[in-house]
């Protein structure tokens, strides 16, 4: 179980720890996906984002690199841990 969460790295943003994919994976993972503005329009002001459609949201983020859905995915999944793990 994972107990505590870095949610943000002061110093190097180039080199902060990832939890689920590594940078260089994450930079293979942009390359090969198109964002689609349909989608991003529907998870940045159409749709909630909760633990249940988590996936197609983190997509669309790797895909845009929206800032704003970025901020609204992690607020949605910090709000989602938090009531699960004390």
């Amino acid at each position: 179980m994972v107990k505590d969460y870095v949610l943000e790295w002061p110093g190097d943003h180039d080199n902060y720890s990832r939890l689920f994919v590594g940078k260089q994976e994450a930079q293979e993972l942009r390359r090969a996906l198109n964002s689609a503005p349909q989608e991003l329009k529907r998870w940045e002001s159409q749709q909630l984002i909760d633990k249940y459609n988590i996936g197609a949201p983190l997509r669309e983020y790797y895909a845009s690199e929206s800032v704003q859905l970025g901020d609204m995915t992690l607020t949605a999944m910090t709000a989602s841990t938090q009531a699960v793990v004390p």
